[in-house]
Protein backbone atom coordinates (compact mmCIF):
# COMPACT_ATOMS: atom_id res chain seq x y z
CA UNK A 1 0.00 0.00 0.00
CA UNK A 2 2.52 2.60 -1.15
CA UNK A 3 0.97 5.34 -2.57
CA UNK A 4 3.40 7.67 -4.29
CA UNK A 5 2.41 11.55 -4.06
CA UNK A 6 4.24 12.66 -6.95
CA UNK A 7 1.21 11.06 -9.31
CA UNK A 8 -1.23 13.07 -6.83
CA UNK A 9 0.35 16.37 -6.82
CA UNK A 10 0.94 16.88 -10.14
CA UNK A 11 1.04 20.39 -11.91
CA UNK A 12 -2.32 20.23 -13.92
CA UNK A 13 -4.38 18.16 -10.25
CA UNK A 14 -3.32 21.17 -8.49
CA UNK A 15 -4.18 24.12 -10.94
CA UNK A 16 -7.86 22.36 -11.09
CA UNK A 17 -7.96 22.04 -7.61
CA UNK A 18 -6.81 25.91 -7.20
CA UNK A 19 -9.83 26.52 -10.00
CA UNK A 20 -12.43 24.40 -7.68
CA UNK A 21 -11.51 26.63 -4.91
CA UNK A 22 -11.78 29.61 -6.96
CA UNK A 23 -15.50 28.92 -8.56
CA UNK A 24 -16.94 27.70 -4.85
CA UNK A 25 -15.27 31.28 -3.37
CA UNK A 26 -16.74 33.57 -6.26
CA UNK A 27 -20.29 31.34 -5.54
CA UNK A 28 -19.87 32.34 -2.02
CA UNK A 29 -18.85 35.84 -2.61
CA UNK A 30 -21.86 36.53 -4.86
CA UNK A 31 -24.56 34.57 -2.57
CA UNK A 32 -22.92 36.81 0.52
CA UNK A 33 -23.08 40.50 -1.25
CA UNK A 34 -26.98 39.23 -2.75
CA UNK A 35 -28.36 38.40 1.11
CA UNK A 36 -26.84 41.62 2.05
CA UNK A 37 -27.93 43.95 -0.47
CA UNK A 38 -31.67 42.65 -0.79
CA UNK A 39 -34.69 45.09 -0.43
CA UNK A 40 -35.44 45.30 3.25
CA UNK A 41 -37.06 47.51 5.30
CA UNK A 42 -38.78 48.14 8.60
CA UNK A 43 -41.54 50.36 9.25
CA UNK A 44 -41.87 51.71 12.97
CA UNK A 45 -45.26 52.86 12.86
CA UNK A 46 -46.15 55.16 15.96
CA UNK A 47 -49.31 56.15 15.75
CA UNK A 48 -51.58 57.98 13.22
CA UNK A 49 -54.22 60.98 13.59
CA UNK A 50 -56.31 63.20 11.58
CA UNK A 51 -55.07 66.80 11.16
CA UNK A 52 -56.31 69.16 13.58
CA UNK A 53 -56.29 73.33 12.38
CA UNK A 54 -58.31 72.73 9.18
CA UNK A 55 -62.06 71.95 9.66
CA UNK A 56 -64.27 68.93 7.73
CA UNK A 57 -60.84 67.88 6.28
CA UNK A 58 -60.11 63.97 5.97
CA UNK A 59 -56.57 64.52 6.29
CA UNK A 60 -54.72 62.10 8.17
CA UNK A 61 -51.22 62.31 9.31
CA UNK A 62 -49.20 58.86 9.95
CA UNK A 63 -46.37 59.16 12.20
CA UNK A 64 -43.81 56.82 11.62
CA UNK A 65 -40.14 55.28 10.78
CA UNK A 66 -38.81 53.69 8.01
CA UNK A 67 -35.46 51.85 8.32
CA UNK A 68 -33.24 50.81 5.38
CA UNK A 69 -31.78 47.64 6.62
CA UNK A 70 -29.73 47.15 3.36
CA UNK A 71 -26.41 47.93 2.82
CA UNK A 72 -27.36 49.93 -0.17
CA UNK A 73 -28.95 53.07 -0.19
CA UNK A 74 -33.09 53.26 -0.91
CA UNK A 75 -35.21 56.32 -2.70
CA UNK A 76 -38.56 56.00 -1.44
CA UNK A 77 -40.60 57.66 -4.78
CA UNK A 78 -44.29 56.90 -3.60
CA UNK A 79 -46.44 55.77 -0.71
CA UNK A 80 -49.76 54.82 -1.11
CA UNK A 81 -52.82 53.73 1.51
CA UNK A 82 -55.05 51.23 0.34
CA UNK A 83 -58.46 49.64 1.57
CA UNK A 84 -60.16 47.06 -0.51
CA UNK A 85 -60.05 48.89 -4.05
CA UNK A 86 -59.55 52.35 -3.38
CA UNK A 87 -55.55 53.34 -3.41
CA UNK A 88 -54.95 57.08 -1.77
CA UNK A 89 -51.28 58.68 -2.04
CA UNK A 90 -49.56 60.34 0.06
CA UNK A 91 -48.86 63.79 0.00
CA UNK A 92 -45.34 64.34 -2.27
CA UNK A 93 -44.76 68.04 -0.79
CA UNK A 94 -43.86 69.12 2.36
CA UNK A 95 -47.17 70.08 4.17
CA UNK A 96 -47.44 72.00 7.52
CA UNK A 97 -49.02 69.58 9.89
CA UNK A 98 -51.19 70.52 13.02
CA UNK A 99 -50.58 68.71 16.21
CA UNK A 100 -53.90 66.09 17.14
CA UNK A 101 -54.17 68.30 20.23
CA UNK A 102 -57.30 70.00 19.75
CA UNK A 103 -56.36 73.96 20.36
CA UNK A 104 -52.20 73.29 20.14
CA UNK A 105 -50.14 75.93 18.45
CA UNK A 106 -47.86 72.87 17.50
CA UNK A 107 -46.99 72.50 14.06
CA UNK A 108 -44.82 69.89 11.93
CA UNK A 109 -44.04 69.99 8.76
CA UNK A 110 -44.77 66.61 6.87
CA UNK A 111 -41.76 64.51 4.52
CA UNK A 112 -41.85 65.36 1.21
CA UNK A 113 -41.08 62.45 -1.74
CA UNK A 114 -38.30 61.51 -2.83
CA UNK A 115 -36.84 60.60 0.19
CA UNK A 116 -33.53 59.07 0.22
CA UNK A 117 -32.42 56.76 2.84
CA UNK A 118 -28.78 55.81 3.09
CA UNK A 119 -27.14 51.82 4.02
CA UNK A 120 -28.66 51.33 7.04
CA UNK A 121 -30.30 54.53 7.96
CA UNK A 122 -33.59 55.90 8.97
CA UNK A 123 -36.41 58.45 8.32
CA UNK A 124 -38.81 59.26 10.75
CA UNK A 125 -41.53 62.12 10.70
CA UNK A 126 -45.31 62.32 10.01
CA UNK A 127 -46.72 61.27 6.49
CA UNK A 128 -49.80 63.37 5.14
CA UNK A 129 -52.54 61.35 2.91
CA UNK A 130 -55.60 62.85 2.30
CA UNK A 131 -58.89 59.95 1.47
CA UNK A 132 -62.33 60.52 0.87
CA UNK A 133 -63.78 58.84 3.80
CA UNK A 134 -63.20 58.73 7.76
CA UNK A 135 -60.17 56.63 9.05
CA UNK A 136 -62.42 54.48 11.96
CA UNK A 137 -60.62 53.45 14.81
CA UNK A 138 -59.60 49.56 13.29
CA UNK A 139 -57.13 49.73 10.69
CA UNK A 140 -56.80 45.85 9.92
CA UNK A 141 -58.16 46.00 6.29
CA UNK A 142 -55.84 49.01 5.55
CA UNK A 143 -52.85 48.45 3.50
CA UNK A 144 -49.00 50.70 3.28
CA UNK A 145 -47.80 50.60 -0.10
CA UNK A 146 -44.13 51.79 -0.26
CA UNK A 147 -42.51 52.13 -3.11
CA UNK A 148 -38.94 52.82 -3.80
CA UNK A 149 -35.93 52.16 -6.61
CA UNK A 150 -35.76 48.69 -5.44
CA UNK A 151 -39.00 47.44 -5.83
CA UNK A 152 -42.55 47.56 -4.06
CA UNK A 153 -43.26 46.59 -0.84
CA UNK A 154 -47.01 45.81 0.80
CA UNK A 155 -47.67 46.42 4.59
CA UNK A 156 -50.49 45.55 6.68
CA UNK A 157 -51.54 48.29 8.73
CA UNK A 158 -52.57 45.94 11.06
CA UNK A 159 -49.56 43.58 11.29
CA UNK A 160 -47.37 47.50 11.83
CA UNK A 161 -49.25 48.16 14.95
CA UNK A 162 -49.32 45.20 16.56
CA UNK A 163 -45.34 45.70 17.03
CA UNK A 164 -46.27 49.01 19.01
Amino acid sequence: MNVDFSEIFTYSNITFAIAILGALLSVYNFTKDIVQNRFKIHIAFREYYRSGGIPRTKRFVFFMNIENCSRTALSISRMQLKRESKVYDFSGVSQRVYSKKEHSPDTFTSVSFPQYIPDMGVIGSHFVVETDADIPNDLSDWELIIMTNRGKKRYKISKLTASK
